[in-house]
């Protein structure tokens, strides 16, 4: 008995170490938000904005409270904000179409270059991450809607999140069956051997996703570029899209 005592001190430590105290967590917290962090200012402001955004969107699939499906919205803010962030990349990309064919295709092209990083499927991490986002917004969505929402009458406007939701998820679909599992034609152009083509940084040029040296490598790669074209000659194809981005604003 008397040598047993010191066994069960040692273990103490340990058990307490498992048990996180929030109370304390929650404490330096509200000190934080008092007064300045470790940068001072604006500039300080600034990256602690950033530094916390990244953090969300870093955070959108992995932690607990997004996979027990809790009535907390944490899963269904972070996944918004990750989608959100890819929505404006995704636009940003899009550009690319008005610096022509070869600009444009080559930047399809880099994402499937990207391929290595998916397990083994016909898609890069990135895609990946995004359909667990986007499946993760969706499922917390439905539930709380179910929850919330239920009782209520469709004219009154509790649940316009759920009808917009859904409309964009119809949009979602039809857009990936267009452009990102549609048939096109092949276009021959010449990639970068690296990704990115950064000598076109030093000649003022801008195009990072294809080369036009003598003797490069050339492949056939998907012609999205004449496929946006084709899609987009249909009066019907051009409303709709603009819907979608009126209804993604809304929503």
């Amino acid at each position: 008995p008397v040598a047993a005592a010191p066994a069960a001190s040692a273990a103490a430590p340990l058990l307490d170490h498992q048990d996180k105290n929030w109370a304390k967590s929650e404490k330096n917290r509200e000190i934080r938000m008092k007064g300045e962090g470790k940068i001072p200012g604006w500039i300080g402001a600034i990256f602690y904005m950033v530094l916390g955004f990244m953090k969300e969107i870093l955070f959108t699939i992995v932690p607990q409270k997004n996979v027990t499906f809790s009535s907390d919205r944490i899963g269904l803010t972070r996944s918004a904000m990750f989608l959100f962030i890819f929505i404006i990349i995704h636009a940003v990309g899009n550009l690319h179409v008005f610096l022509g064919p070869d600009d444009f295709n080559g930047y399809g092209y880099f994402y499937v270059r990207l391929y290595w990083t998916g397990f083994g499927f016909q898609a890069n991490i990135v895609e990946e991450y995004i359909l667990l986002a986007a499946l993760l917004h969706v499922v917390v969505a439905l539930k709380r809607t179910w929850e919330i929402s239920i009782n209520y009458a469709l004219n009154s406007g509790k649940m316009n999140l759920a009808l917009s939701g859904i409309s964009l998820l119809t949009f979602m679909m039809i857009h990936l069956y267009q452009f990102r599992f549609g048939d096109t034609k092949p276009w021959k152009l010449c990639p970068p051997p690296y990704l990115l083509n950064l000598d076109t940084l030093l000649h003022l040029r801008l195009n990072l996703f294809w080369v036009d040296t003598p003797g490069c490598e050339s492949v056939y790669v998907r012609d999205i570029y004449r496929m946006e074209f084709e899609i987009f000659q249909s009066l019907g194809w051009v409303l709709f899209y603009m819907s979608a981005v009126i209804i993604f604003s809304v929503h």
